[in-house]
């Protein structure tokens, strides 16, 4: 990954419980949602080799298609926060605020809201 100063740290959560310590069972959970306040889950992932293909091209910015809550918007746009990309987000549907809008906004992604049938014909 070309941005070094990214390290993103998963924990492995243990679960203790009475019922698989009893059928000696161990059992632990990949912490996705805490590898990075502004990317999280797996949206880092996904993100990632196209993250560094624009900073290997030398691009200013990246694009994408979601809705009013979409967790994929709000990766990117944390993504451009992070490593200073310009970031536009294509909505569907009209104009709302939602905590994923504002938070978009927030990030600095610029929205363009498409209507239902604009975003239809998005191909």
């Amino acid at each position: 990954m070309p941005f070094p100063h990214w390290s993103p740290h998963t924990p492995l959560q243990r679960l203790e419980l009475d019922w698989l310590q009893r059928a000696g069972v161990e059992l632990a959970l990949l912490r996705l949602d805490q590898a990075d306040p502004l990317i999280s889950g797996n949206k880092g992932f996904k993100l990632a080799p196209h993250l560094a293909l624009a900073h290997e091209q030398g691009l200013d910015g990246l694009i994408s298609l979601g809705g009013a809550h979409s967790n994929h918007l709000h990766a990117l746009a944390g993504a451009g926060a992070r490593f200073g990309f310009r970031c536009v987000g294509l909505l569907r549907g009209h104009e709302v605020d939602t905590p994923t809008v504002r938070d978009l906004r927030s990030l600095g992604m610029e929205l363009h809201w498409l209507g239902y049938g604009g975003y239809r014909q998005r191909h």
